[in-house]
């Protein structure tokens, strides 16, 4: 498809919001100066692949029973065929049946689309699709979704969506009625509203392959359960890459977040609250520093989490890796982070994973490359940590704080190395060297030693090669092998 159109199309449609255009100038000339200080996809390899792999996995639909045409500048009275397609859309997406496929020509559509009451439902063998072909959807000066979803088994693939300063999100799926829905290789942009937002119990949810910038970003809430957020490009928006925030009323139930790329958004990549079930594996994730009052952290696993798995993820220039838990809010539960690698080379003051409160986090097998502190734990509250078998690179001279030293179920088959060979760690009320605290009975199994390396960027490879062999410690159902190395994201 030719990408052309899009080019003149934007330039008519930002004209008609110039307040927005000039000040989005503005925000994107701070952003160069910015990103001139950022890292460029920065990479990283396990065994000499991409870790994670993200490479492309397009979605194979099923053919249409049958196909109908609809155009923005079409005459009135067609009949649904490619050469008199429809004009009324809204009306259009009501006459489809499941199994049918209603495609939109190239060209700048107004006005919103609801598949609501009026509409049908699809089947799980026959879901009703509504597929673009330069189709531009823009949100004009109505404060309304483009698009609302609120009936099952309707897929939506390749549509352009700009938001424009009005617009409050790009595509809304809500209600219990609205359930195996697909929003496919979306590109969603230009607006301070949410691209994607999904709610009001709502469930089986799937975003894949889209493209999400200068929005708010996607916001799952309300009741909402069993969405996937998968393979899509998010960066560079004004809130977070990916919220996802239930109450003690609706929570949302049981999220996976996978295979995105997530970057240089002006809050988190990923903000967890409310929420029971969450999987977040093989993102990556980079530029998350402070700016504007926000503190720089990657991932929050906030208020009243349960059930958190944060695994096999690249983590670069984040300030803060990894928050768990938020003072005087109740505290995330069931939390392990394992098998991440975590690297900062441009902030000095910078945490891995920073718990503030929380009850029973494990962090296993993780690889941690200068950041300032590994680990730290709650000053008040915590209850059951368990920090083992990671390694860590190069922190500073203090790498692990835990004031409260009875917060630790376990701390221990860890390994650091600095040039210099010394690593001081607080447990406690103590701070000392880590040879200290072994000669008082704790971290016994863990080790320190000069000059560990990451060869070729590989995280399966440490110069000196037998460094660390034998360090590590099963633990439960987190997969261990036990070969040397034995600790970090590359244990096997």
């Amino acid at each position: 498809m030719l990408r052309s159109f899009f080019w003149a199309s934007v330039a008519v449609l930002l004209a008609s919001t110039p307040a927005y255009a000039q000040g989005r100038g503005r925000e994107d000339l701070t952003e160069k100066v910015e990103a001139d200080r950022l890292r460029a996809d920065p990479l990283i390899s396990l065994e000499g692949k991409h870790f994670p792999n993200l490479e492309e996995a397009k979605t194979r639909f099923g053919p249409a029973r049958r196909t109908f045409y609809a155009a923005a500048d079409a005459p009135a009275g067609g009949d649904g065929s490619e050469t008199k397609p429809w004009k009324d859309v809204p009306k259009a997406l009501c006459r489809l049946r499941p199994g049918d496929r209603l495609v939109l020509q190239p060209g700048v559509y107004s006005g919103r689309f609801v598949i609501a009451e009026g509409c049908a439902d699809g089947s799980a063998g026959a879901p009703i699709q509504v597929f673009g072909q330069e189709a531009f959807l823009h949100g004009g000066s109505e404060k309304t979704p483009l698009i609302t979803v609120a009936r099952a088994h309707w897929q939506l693939w390749d549509l352009e969506l700009v938001l424009g300063e009005a617009a409050s999100t790009g595509v809304l799926v809500t209600g219990p009625g609205a359930h195996d829905v697909l929003l496919d290789d979306l590109h969603v942009y230009e607006g301070p509203g949410s691209a994607i937002r999904i709610e009001g119990g709502s469930s089986k949810v799937v975003v894949a392959n889209g493209h999400i910038h200068q929005t708010s970003g996607i916001v799952v809430a309300g009741a909402a359960r069993d969405v996937t957020i998968t393979r899509n490009k998010i960066h560079h928006n004004s809130g977070s890459a990916v919220t996802v925030r239930g109450t003690d009323r609706a929570l949302v139930e049981n999220v996976t977040i996978s295979l995105n790329k997530l970057h240089n958004d002006k809050g988190r990549a990923l903000d967890l609250s409310g929420v029971r079930g969450v999987r977040a594996s093989m993102n990556k994730i980079y530029n998350y520093r402070p700016a504007g009052g926000f503190p720089g952290e990657a991932i929050r696993v906030g208020r009243d989490a349960r059930d958190v798995v944060i695994e096999g993820s690249f983590v670069a220039e984040a300030t803060v890796g990894v928050r768990v838990g938020e003072s005087g809010q109740p505290p995330p539960m069931n939390v392990v982070i394992r098998r991440n690698y975590f690297e900062n080379r441009l902030t000095r003051e910078s945490v891995t994973v920073d718990i503030v409160a929380g009850r029973d986090v494990g962090v296993f097998n993780n690889t941690i490359d200068r950041y300032a502190v590994a680990f730290r734990g709650p000053a008040t509250g915590g209850e059951r940590l368990t920090i083992a078998n990671n390694l860590v690179l190069e922190p500073s001279l203090v790498a692990l704080r835990f004031p409260r030293a009875e917060a630790l179920a376990y701390l221990d088959h860890n390994a650091f190395s600095r040039a210099d060979g010394k690593v001081q760690a607080q447990v406690g009320a103590t701070t000392a060297d880590l040879e200290a605290h072994r000669a008082a009975g704790r971290m016994t199994h863990s080790r320190v030693e000069k000059r560990v390396e990451l060869v070729d960027r590989d995280l399966a490879k440490l110069t000196p090669a037998a460094a660390f062999a034998d360090t590590g410690m099963a633990f439960g159902a987190v997969a261990f092998k036990g070969r040397a190395p034995d600790i970090g994201v590359a244990e096997k």
